[in-house]
């Protein structure tokens, strides 16, 4: 996912391997990518939370980041499709947040992304997680 975020071709249509590389891009997307694994209850699937700060004069909707993010999933699992197992989140708020500092709501958009990103910092889930797999980890 980061290095298809970083490489910011434009999305393939249905039945293309790939799209054409944007030749307009005027800035990196500098994806982060942070996850955290959770297990609730004695389940033996855990699910992962998954946040991605990326550069919003690149990416201006998270709705390319989470079709990034369903197709590399379906690669990964060898699958079609992926509908229903990557979920996109806004159950306690917006699913995608921007930023821009020289907006009079400035500091309002700032709180809203640290309470939508401090999700992942909830204990409950953390404890019965696979054994070897960290709380959280990130790519840079």
């Amino acid at each position: 996912l980061k290095r298809d975020l970083q490489n910011n071709n434009m999305l393939p249509a249905d039945g293309f391997q790939r799209g054409k590389p944007r030749t307009d891009q005027v800035h990196a997307v500098d994806p982060v990518i942070i996850r955290a694994v959770e297990n609730h209850g004695n389940s033996p699937y855990p699910h992962i939370h998954v946040l991605v700060l990326a550069n919003g004069h690149a990416k201006n909707s998270g709705w390319d980041i989470f079709e990034r993010a369903k197709r590399q999933w379906a690669n990964a699992l060898n699958l079609p499709s992926v509908e229903g197992l990557v979920p996109y989140c806004n159950q306690s708020g917006p699913a995608e947040i921007m930023v821009l500092r020289a907006s009079p709501g400035f500091e309002a958009q700032k709180q809203a992304a640290i309470n939508q990103a401090s999700y992942l910092a909830k204990v409950r889930g953390k404890e019965n997680r696979p054994k070897g797999t960290k709380v959280l980890s990130h790519k840079r």
